[in-house]
């Protein structure tokens, strides 16, 4: 948090006490001040008179009061043949408790070539040698507690939020995101959610994952090929060093989503048959056009007002504009600005990813898939053991329990019940393997293929007596030269 200094231009006159016009400006943190004109010269020498008024500049400490001042900051380009302060206090102090450091150089300079002269009511200071552009001279002084009249708490906390109002700005934002996400991006809450023990009629296993989180991901994209490879459409293949070989096979049950072919078609562009490792690097052009059509399939089945990745992208190009309206901010040293700018970007970023909404007939779908992820979580054995054939169901269920993150609990409900060795899997021996060895051997494949499908080619591309300092109090500033 930031605390500034109030600085009132008093007004300037030269040596024949004549006023001058000045003209006031402002560079970032700094306020400049010019005398004269850039179209009016003089020779030989000339003294001018600079009076002005600063406020909040006194600091307190638990067992003193401190003035931490930079005489002639470190910002000027001309140098500085003589430079010299004088610190007058309202009433004497006892022997001894008047303390004073100076400091001089260039910013962060810990030398201190100058001289000190310590009264009852006063500290003198002078550098002891010219100053060089960007070197300065900076006075510190301390003085018992109660001798000069600090603010009172409540005039520092005003103090406080002037400076950082700016601060307050995005809270505000944060006020105003969520009134938004209310009223045009929260869900309308669930009822009661009923087991169910089919998928919402027509849903893939990709769309059901899909409308649970709103993202159409790699982990949609693996289960659906688990579900294709089922289907009769292709055969998985382990092989040796994380390796897989896809291999497509004509015919298979039921007609393709335009998601299951864009993705069948992808995988086996050029050829029939696929190692996994062929397609690193390669497949990634496709995923965009899988994930549109499987968000348009659940849009034209109206289960968002729009288009999720859109809307999350909208808020998501509001938060760039603010974050780089900061960087304009920090160029012309807008501190304050640069705070609100950064911070409100965080704040609409934070909320993009909930900004998407479910229609009604959405938010029935979904209900429905949540009850159905309650019965792929909690089958028990008994209702299983009365299914006529539990391995067409184990099969048929599982890439939904891998779309939607339960299907370690779906193999365990199987445990005992049956061994599994699908026609579409293999690669392990031939050897039967329990349900849960099986979903772990496949949970492994699909890690492998999110990991290859997914990737791209890679492109290179405090106190003034404790540490103090030329340049670390308050005022300074710099100058130079028509």
């Amino acid at each position: 948090m930031r605390q500034s200094i109030r600085l009132s231009f008093l007004g300037a006159r030269d040596e024949d006490g004549r006023p001058w016009n000045a003209a006031l400006s402002r560079i970032g943190a700094y306020q400049r001040i010019r005398l004269g004109s850039s179209s009016a010269t003089f020779s030989g020498k000339k003294t001018f008179e600079i009076s002005y008024r600063v406020d909040r500049i006194l600091q307190p400490f638990p067992d003193h009061d401190e003035l931490y001042w930079n005489v002639t900051g470190d910002g000027w380009t001309v140098p500085i043949r003589q430079a010299a302060a004088a610190v007058h206090l309202p009433k004497p102090v006892p022997p001894g408790s008047l303390h004073a450091a100076a400091y001089t150089g260039r910013y962060g300079s810990s030398a201190q070539d100058a001289s000190l002269e310590i009264g009852e009511t006063q500290v003198r200071v002078a550098a002891l040698y010219p100053l060089a552009p960007d070197e300065g001279l900076t006075v510190v002084v301390g003085w018992p507690k109660g001798l000069v009249r600090m603010p009172s708490r409540i005039i520092r906390l005003k103090w406080f939020f002037q400076d950082n109002w700016p601060f307050a700005i995005p809270v505000l934002v944060f006020i105003a995101m969520g009134l938004v996400w209310w009223r045009f991006g929260r869900d309308l809450p669930l009822e009661s959610i009923p087991v169910r023990y089919e998928p919402p009629p027509g849903l893939s296993p990709a769309e059901t994952g899909t409308l649970v989180d709103d993202r159409a991901d790699m982990n949609d994209v693996t289960a659906t090929i688990v579900d294709l490879a089922r289907r009769g459409h292709l055969t998985i293949e382990e092989q040796e060093g994380k390796e897989y070989l896809l291999k497509r096979r004509s015919g298979g049950e039921e007609p393709l989503k335009s998601h299951e072919s864009l993705l069948l078609n992808g995988l086996f562009s050029g050829g029939s048959t696929k190692k996994l490792s062929d397609l690193s690097d390669r497949f990634y052009k496709e995923l965009p056009e899988i994930h549109a059509a499987l968000y348009g399939s659940l849009m034209k089945q109206g289960c968002w007002w729009g288009l999720p990745a859109r809307v999350r992208m909208g808020w998501l190009a509001a938060a760039g504009i603010l974050f780089f309206a900061g960087w304009f901010a920090l160029a012309s040293e807008a501190f304050p600005a640069v705070a609100a700018l950064w911070g409100s970007a965080g704040v609409v970023g934070l909320f993009a990813p909930f900004m998407p909404k479910r229609t009604p007939e959405g938010a029935r779908i979904l209900e429905q898939t949540l009850g159905f992820r309650e019965f792929l979580k909690r089958t028990d054995q008994d209702r299983l053991r009365r299914e006529s054939d539990p391995g067409a169901l184990f099969e048929r269920m599982l890439p939904y329990a891998m779309a939607l993150g339960v299907a370690d609990r779906w193999a365990r409900s199987f445990e005992g019940i049956y061994s599994v060795r699908p026609t579409w899997y293999s690669g392990w021996g031939g050897s039967p393997l329990s349900p849960s060895d099986f979903t772990r051997r496949l949970n492994t494949a699909g890690t492998q293929m999110g990991s290859v499908l997914g990737s791209t080619p890679n492109r290179s591309g405090g106190s003034g007596f404790s540490g103090g300092s030329s340049g670390g109090g308050g005022g300074g500033g710099g100058g130079g030269s028509w």
